[in-house]
Formats: structure tokens, sequence, C-alpha cells
């Protein structure tokens, strides 16, 4: 096995579908989305660079947090206005079924 870098996902989406390298890690989404940037920006169109692209196997699951300083000594006065929109607005967007309908939209249109 050899490690073999590019400058972005671009550049290793590229080689991938030219058969330059044999696999490529990365987020999922991250994938998707470079992906459909090359298909609207054209650079997709030659038949070699059309090559389906299959998800091999999950490499790692990560989450995204957002966290809030308890030592900020005062210098953010609007932090807990902040996190009680914040939290109210996600927690109306669970309630009101939102919240789902947003993650499967945006995955249905990631993994096209």
């Amino acid at each position: 096995m050899r490690v073999s870098e590019a400058r972005d996902s671009a550049a290793n989406i590229l080689k991938l579908k030219l058969g330059r390298i044999d696999c490529y890690i990365n987020d999922r989404y991250a994938i998707a989305w470079t992906t459909r940037q090359l298909e609207a920006d054209g650079r997709l169109t030659d038949a070699a660079l059309r090559t389906e692209v299959v998800e091999a196997a999950v490499i790692a699951v990560k989450r995204g947090y957002l966290g809030y300083t308890s030592r900020d000594q005062g210098r953010f006065p609007f932090k807990a206005d902040f996190v009680r929109q914040f939290d109210t607005a996600i927690d109306d967007l669970k309630r009101s079924g939102q919240l789902d309908h947003i993650v499967r939209s945006h995955l249905q249109q990631t993994l096209k």
C-alpha cells in the first residue's frame, strides 16, 4: 500500500476515476458534494471520468458538536441569549419533525 496525496478532494476524485489510484478515503458527503461540483463544472465529461465509484467500507464515524465556553469571563454578553435561542430552535425542529426532514432531504441530494 502506498499513500498518494493531492491538493484537494477534486484532484483525488479525478485520479480515482482515471484509475491512477485504487481507493480514496474521505467523508462520503464530501466526496458526493465534490463529485456533483465536478459534474456541474463539466469536468467529468470524458467517458473515463464517468466511471462509477463505489463506497467499499466505513473507516470511521465522527460526530460534530457545538460547545459553549464557561471561561469567557463575560467577554461574550450575547452567549446566554445565543445558547437559549439555539437550543430552542433545535428543540422546535426536532418536535415538528423538520430536523428529520432536513437530514433525509440532504442525504438524498448528497448521495445521488
